[in-house]
C-alpha cells in the first residue's frame, strides 16, 4: 500500500472534529481561530473600533444563527452571571450618564463612563450575586414563551 505524503494538516496539534472529514475539520478550526468570541480587555482606538464595527457587519448573519440557537437553550451558570454583569454595568452606566441609554452617549464620553464604572469592581460583584435568582428567573420566562 502506497504511503501518501505528508501535509501541513499531518501537523496540526489539536483535532477539532475526530471522525470527520478533512474540510468539515478544516471549517471547524477557522471558526476557533476567528476573533469573533475572543474579547480582548485592551482598549480599542477610534479606528480600530470603526474596523471592528465593520468586521461585526460581516459576520451579522453568523451572529444572528448563533444568537437564534442559544435562545432555544437553556441559559448555563456562566452565561447567567455574564447578563447579571452587563445589568448591573448598565444600571451604573445610567446613574453616571444621567439617565441617558449607552447609545445616546458619544464614545468618549461612554469611555470615560466605562472608566469609571470599572473602579466598582467589588460592588459590581457583590451586586452580581444578588441579582443572580432574578436573572435565572427572567430566563425562565423567556423560555416558557
Amino acid at each position: 500500500m502506497a504511503k501518501r505524503p505528508l501535509s501541513f494538516k499531518d501537523f496540526t496539534v489539536v483535532d477539532y472534529r475526530p471522525g470527520e472529514d478533512d474540510h468539515t475539520k478544516y471549517k471547524a478550526s477557522k471558526r476557533k481561530k476567528s476573533d469573533l468570541s475572543g474579547v480582548s480587555t485592551e482598549e480599542l482606538s477610534i479606528t480600530a473600533r470603526r474596523k471592528k464595527a465593520v468586521q461585526m457587519k460581516r459576520f451579522k448573519s453568523r451572529l444572528k444563527l448563533g444568537a437564534k440557537k442559544a435562545k432555544a437553550r437553556t441559559a448555563t451558570l456562566p452565561t447567567i452571571k455574564k447578563r447579571a454583569r452587563k445589568q448591573v454595568r448598565n444600571q451604573l452606566f445610567k446613574k453616571f450618564s444621567k439617565g441617558k441609554s449607552r447609545s445616546d452617549v458619544p464614545a468618549t464620553r461612554r469611555k470615560e463612563i466605562e472608566k469609571r464604572i470599572d473602579r466598582f469592581g467589588a460592588y459590581v460583584d457583590r451586586t452580581v450575586k444578588k441579582i443572580i435568582p432574578k436573572v435565572r428567573k427572567q430566563d425562565i420566562q423567556r423560555k416558557k414563551k
